[in-house]
């Protein structure tokens, strides 16, 4: 049964710092979460088949062509890359071989167990005051933030890791005003701000890996994957911002007896 650590802390306190004139109140929160790492199961190349020889597969592998010309690709020695289900080393990339090296364990069987952790934090703070400006007129304003972290690993294997986060900020002021006994008016303005996004919390150019080609206009290096095996994912930049004004005036009128 996976494991769940959760640690969460707060306080709040409030009172008047001036009687019968200014009050104030504040409170915090904080989460720590720390999940167990979840595993996957993913099939990689063998010790064996990192140095070309796949005799122990029952289908047969054919020997590539080149997509420009339609010969089939051959050695230096002239012989073919792929001949009875065995690979020639020299028709191994180097990327292939620097990438299995760096980032997937070797195995005999054929498989591997990788462990991802996804650790999260979360915070909320809120602050208030009150302010009896005369005993017909109360202006009181509020601040509120609530902010989440996150980490986690995209793909099957532990590539590039990758960061998350959402960010909620709200500031309001109102204003109460008691013109006369049947006449009340009330006047707010707030402002409304949130953040979300993330993206690689590291770096690794495709000339990194050997691999002849500039990373994306965001910085973004290169994802790689084998059909039924290994996902190098290599996170998106990803940034939403939204924010928002409102301004409110509503006056109140009692009638009757």
């Amino acid at each position: 049964i996976p494991e769940q650590k959760q640690n969460q802390a707060g306080a709040s306190a409030g009172g008047p710092l001036i009687t019968n004139k200014l009050f104030l109140f504040g409170s915090f929160q904080r989460l720590w979460d720390r999940a167990e790492a979840a595993s996957s199961q993913t099939v990689v190349p063998t010790d064996a088949q990192r140095l070309g020889d796949f005799t122990g597969l029952s289908a047969q592998l054919r020997n590539p062509v080149d997509t420009l010309t339609g010969a089939p690709l051959t050695a230096a020695n002239g012989s073919p890359c792929v001949s009875g289900n065995r690979i020639d080393p020299g028709c191994i990339s180097q990327v292939s071989q620097d990438l299995l090296s760096r980032y997937v364990p070797s195995t005999s069987d054929g498989t591997i167990v990788t462990f991802s952790p996804a650790p999260r934090d979360h915070f909320v703070w809120m602050v208030r005051g009150d302010y009896n400006l005369s005993p017909n007129n109360q202006l009181n304003a509020h601040a509120f933030v609530d902010r989440s972290d996150s980490t986690s690993w995209p793909g099957n294997v532990n590539y590039v890791q990758q960061s998350l986060f959402s960010d909620v900020t709200q500031f309001t002021v109102n204003d109460t005003h008691i013109l006369r006994p049947t006449v009340i008016n009330e006047a707010t303005v707030s402002r409304l701000v949130s953040r979300s996004g993330g993206g690689a919390t590291s770096q690794i150019l495709p000339r990194d890996l050997g691999i002849d080609v500039d990373p994306g206009p965001d910085g973004r290096g290169m994802s790689l994957s084998v059909s039924g095996s290994l996902n190098f994912a290599y996170p998106g930049v990803n940034t939403q911002d939204y924010g928002s004004w409102q301004f409110k005036n509503v006056s109140t009128w009692t009638t009757g007896d």
